[in-house]
């Protein structure tokens, strides 16, 4: 029997005045998520339930802290995070993200600013 493979889905909803997402998102597999130029003040903790999930852009919203629980998502490659009102980034979001990816092609694979986070990673 071959194993099925969810197929990949991509969520664009940037540019909608978005403050919050539903609960129900949580029955989304391998997802990529794109939430830039919203109203977001906090990071969507609905994310945490997509333990596939890919990619978060949350860029040019008014998030002010992100929890810890971001590192719990081990599949996450990429997250925008810039033009935010960050201040700082949790000690273990920087250390996981470190452990994923060791050098990026000679680059750093993450990098934070007070404008924002950005990680991009292809290990």
């Amino acid at each position: 029997m071959t194993p099925q493979h969810s197929p990949q889905a991509e969520l664009h909803l940037e540019g909608n005045l978005i403050e919050s997402i539903p609960g129900e998102i949580h029955h989304l597999k391998n997802v990529k998520i794109y939430l830039q130029k919203n109203i977001f003040e906090s990071f969507p903790i609905e994310l945490f339930h997509l333990l596939n999930l890919e990619i978060i852009d949350l860029e040019q919203n008014l998030v002010s802290f992100i929890p810890e629980e971001v590192a719990s998502l081990i599949n996450l490659v990429k997250l925008f995070l810039a033009h935010n009102n960050l201040s700082s980034v949790p000690d273990t979001l920087h250390h996981s993200l470190a452990s994923r990816c060791r050098s990026f092609k000679g680059r750093q694979a993450y990098a934070f600013s007070p404008k924002g986070l950005s990680f991009n990673s292809h290990c």
